[in-house]
């Protein structure tokens, strides 16, 4: 039988959530639950990650496949995926974060009930992080709209919002051994996106507040150079893309550079990372003036700090800094 949609789950040392994450998207009609691949990459998992997707592939070998590989990080799991996927749609999970299974039932109807197939899909998704924060994008439910003149904020569209027709990601190539290339995931199918839909469903559970996960501020600080590798090959391209997906791209970018800048302002780095992060500045001044204005216009806690490092004697922002960065801390501990 044909499958609607690849879930792919990269998975590294998660034992403790891959069952909770595995069980939400196991829905009770067999009929449904028939359309959908769901593929588990396990990513070099030194715990018992591979014996526990193992464990739910024999239980439902027509829906759940695992693929062992040598740990090459999150973009290594995707592109394993990309090319593995059968489904007409493909959208990724985190094996720490999980779905509403509910709504994943009415997601698979609503796919194959769609008369035309959409190039995106766009569903609600909430953060859990001892409260449900809800993101919602909006518009009318499978109406199959033109994506190019959008407010991609305005519909929220990211890595846990997005559904893609595959072969659309069939042909992105993501970094490997790196961090946050679901930001490059979202970057570079963008070009490749004509129509789009909503499905008004709150599919996504993104649970924040996992210590080591990547969006921690001690992860991004630890992997700075990550961010500096997507950042760069993203203003090193030569890119022909028409002004719509210009746009559409910085206000995807310009999240990541906004962590980019504060870490590398704010908190100390090596004299590397103090090279990279200046080649950067200079890249987005000479090359980029329009990404660059939104840069400059970037707030962290509503504080415009990269405005402010360029204004500031440098004995003044040093105090800003340190100031800047004892409220990040408070505030961080009391988000989490």
């Amino acid at each position: 039988m044909d499958k609607i949609v690849t879930i792919a789950i990269p998975t590294y040392n998660m034992e403790k959530y891959l069952g909770r994450c595995l069980d939400s998207l196991l829905i009770k009609d067999s009929q449904l639950l028939s359309l959908v691949e769901i593929l588990v990459i396990n990513d070099g998992s030194s715990d018992n990650s591979l014996e526990i997707a193992c464990k739910y592939e024999a239980l439902f070998p027509n829906v759940i496949r695992v693929i062992d590989k040598p740990n090459g990080n999150y973009g290594s799991c995707l592109n394993v995926a990309f090319q593995e996927a059968k489904g007409t749609y493909f959208r990724t999970l985190d094996a720490d974060d999980w779905f509403d299974t509910d709504a994943f039932s009415s997601y698979i109807k609503k796919l194959t009930a769609l008369k035309d197939k959409a190039d995106l899909i766009l569903t609600a998704y909430s953060v859990e992080s001892g409260k449900s924060i809800f993101h919602r994008p909006q518009g009318e439910d499978s109406r199959i709209c033109s994506w190019s003149k959008v407010d991609i904020r305005a519909l929220h569209y990211g890595i846990h919002s997005a559904t893609y027709l595959t072969e659309i990601v069939r042909n992105i190539k993501l970094q490997e051994h790196i961090c946050y290339t679901d930001i490059e995931v979202c970057l570079y199918a963008l070009p490749h996106i004509k129509s789009y839909t909503v499905f008004n469903i709150c599919l996504y559970k993104y649970w924040v507040g996992r210590e080591g996960q990547s969006v921690d501020m001690a992860s991004y600080r630890k992997n700075v150079k990550h961010m500096y590798k997507i950042i760069a090959k993203y203003l090193e391209s030569d890119s022909n893309n028409p002004i719509s997906v210009q746009i559409h791209q910085y206000k995807v970018i310009s999240s990541l550079i906004r962590f980019y800048y504060f870490v590398c302002l704010i908190y100390p780095i090596s004299y590397s990372d103090k090279h990279d992060f200046q080649k950067i500045d200079r890249l987005l001044s000479s090359h980029w003036p329009k990404l660059y204005k939104i840069v400059l216009q970037l707030k962290f806690y509503r504080i415009p700090f990269i405005k402010c490092w360029k204004n500031m004697p440098a004995w003044e922002f040093y105090l800003f800094s340190l100031l800047m960065k004892t409220g990040s801390h408070i505030l961080s501990r009391r988000r989490y």
